[in-house]
């Protein structure tokens, strides 16, 4: 590497000037980070599952779903293929219903577990 001398009024301070063998590995690695950027940004894109009926569920038990305390629900809360919802009231639903083995709560079951499958798949 060459050395110089950059001079200000009261100071000599050492420069390093870039070869031009270097100017150019810098170069080539620049453009090899981009190439790589740019090939790997097709894989980082987020893929959409569908929920289907699950996208209307705020809450989804298989089993039973128990509540402790003054919670607020927004949404629904859906069982299925259990029995047992408890703890509603002290909770509370607001915007939506209880559904315990209904279609929608059947529905939204079947549509978390396929769209899960999906994600399982795609990883």
């Amino acid at each position: 590497m060459e050395q110089a001398t950059l001079q200000s009024r009261d100071a000599v301070f050492p420069v390093c000037l870039p070869t031009r063998r270097r100017v150019a590995f810098r170069i080539r690695c620049t453009r090899l980070a981009l190439l790589l950027l740019l090939a790997t940004s097709g894989f980082a894109k987020a893929q959409t599952v569908n929920l289907g009926a699950a996208d209307h569920i705020t809450i989804l038990g298989a089993a039973t779903v128990t509540n402790a305390g003054p919670t607020l629900v927004i949404g629904n809360l859906a069982l299925s293929p259990g029995v047992s919802v408890t703890g509603f009231p002290p909770g509370t639903i607001f915007d939506g219903s209880i559904h315990i083995n209904d279609a929608l709560a059947t529905q939204a079951h079947a549509d978390a577990a396929a769209a899960y499958a999906q994600i399982v798949a795609e990883t």
